[in-house]
């Protein structure tokens, strides 16, 4: 898994972690058929989370490391 960058608010590096954001219900025919695990990535120092993304935690971090006006490579 991909490190994860300094905190884009705080710039802080320490502190942070990847935390179960409680998932989304799943429905098949409009009946509730568990749910999908969702992930962010969170900064224990100013409290700054990153995007909500589903199914890995390696999907946090490449959400968290995204930084505006960079290209994906």
């Amino acid at each position: 898994m991909a490190e994860l960058k300094p905190c884009p608010f705080c710039g802080h590096s320490r502190n942070l972690s990847i935390e179960d954001a409680g998932g989304i219900d799943r429905y098949v025919d409009g009946e509730p058929d568990g749910s999908i695990p969702t992930w962010h990535v969170y900064c224990g120092y100013c409290g700054a989370m990153g995007p909500e993304v589903l199914l890995k935690r390696e999907n946090a971090v490449s959400a968290w490391n995204r930084r505006d006006g960079e290209r994906d490579e």
